[in-house]
């Protein structure tokens, strides 16, 4: 969202009307619950492991409960 209001999820829909796969980082505005619902699948998750690892694993847990298919 740094150069466009709608940033992640107008990327997940042209992404899905191009049929290709969007890579979203953890650095994103958007949940990736909204992302994934705005452009559908496939969505591939962009991990920065952070020095808090729980919180890590609990990020991780959350992407693959939301559908990513690649971490």
């Amino acid at each position: 969202r740094y150069s466009h209001p709608e940033g992640e999820l107008a990327t997940a829909r042209a992404a899905a009307g191009l049929g290709v796969t969007m890579v979203l980082s953890s650095g994103t505005h958007t949940p990736v619950e909204d992302v994934i619902a705005a452009g559908g699948r496939p969505v591939w998750f962009q991990l920065y492991v952070l020095k808090d690892r729980g919180l890590t694993q609990t990020l991780v847990e959350r992407v693959q409960a939301a559908g990513v298919t690649a971490l």
